[in-house]
């Protein structure tokens, strides 16, 4: 059946996508803005965006989009509103008919708003949206606090939606933060340097789970399922084949 309960597959998976609270709308956004992606729903997902940021709009199903200028228009705006700037939305609105004024009509509606555009100007309700949504969660936009954060699209670092204190997008970055703040100190390098020529990390190849172990031990038993393997130092075809052979 292409319907459940009126409501049609496409929706359904828009809904999924682009979720029903606010916040699962903001992180929609920005993963929007983030991803080069231009899936087969993609189109349906923008839509519903509209319809569901500003309840009350008029969009056409034939509203036109251009997917890599809303990116990053959508994305600017995002990295002004993280970093404390002021972030603008320019649109621009198609006149639907030569000789025609280009209109936009807002509609009250108690605590809802929305738009009536004239023509199939989908850019224009898409900003419009976008603009509502950065200013009710506006203290939620963040950018990831890691100088040389990897999941960031060309180079830039990640924008994500931010949990209470949360500087870092993701624990990796963190991790990573710490690491280098750790590092930077030459002390802290140097005793890790010095560690590193004593011990490495042996990770089972039975159970994956990780050991310190010396390097020059050659039968290393995984404390967590017993298994017996060769050392990570000595865990190398050429290696095994001289030890089966030389005991």
């Amino acid at each position: 059946m292409d319907t459940a309960m009126g409501i049609s597959k496409r929706l359904l998976r828009a809904v999924d996508k682009v979720g029903v609270s606010q916040r699962q709308n903001l992180e929609w956004l920005i993963d929007f803005a983030e991803s080069d992606a231009d899936t087969p729903t993609m189109r349906d997902e923008c839509l519903y965006f509209i319809n569901r940021v500003s309840t009350i709009n008029r969009v056409s199903a034939s509203a036109q989009f251009s997917l890599q200028s809303l990116r990053s228009t959508i994305r600017q705006a995002l990295e002004d509103r993280a970093k404390g700037k002021l972030a603008q939305l320019v649109v621009d609105i198609m006149v639907p008919k030569e000789n025609s004024a280009a209109r936009i009509t807002v509609i009250l509606d108690g605590d809802r708003k929305g738009y009536d555009i004239a023509g199939d100007n989908g850019f224009a309700l898409f900003l419009l949206a976008a603009a509502d949504l950065l200013r009710e969660l506006r203290a939620d936009i963040s950018i990831c606090a890691y100088q040389d954060c990897p999941r960031g699209s060309l180079g830039r670092r990640r924008l994500f939606l931010r949990n209470r204190r949360a500087r870092y997008c993701c624990r990796t970055c963190a991790n990573n933060a710490t690491s280098d703040a750790f590092l930077a100190k030459p002390e802290n390098r140097k005793r890790r340097l010095e560690q590193r020529k004593l011990r490495f990390v042996f990770t089972c190849p039975n159970c994956k789970a990780e050991s310190p172990v010396a390097k020059m031990l050659i039968d290393v038993e995984c404390p967590n399922c017993g298994k017996h393997n060769l050392s990570g130092s000595l865990n190398t075809r050429p290696k095994q084949k001289a030890v089966r052979t030389n005991g």
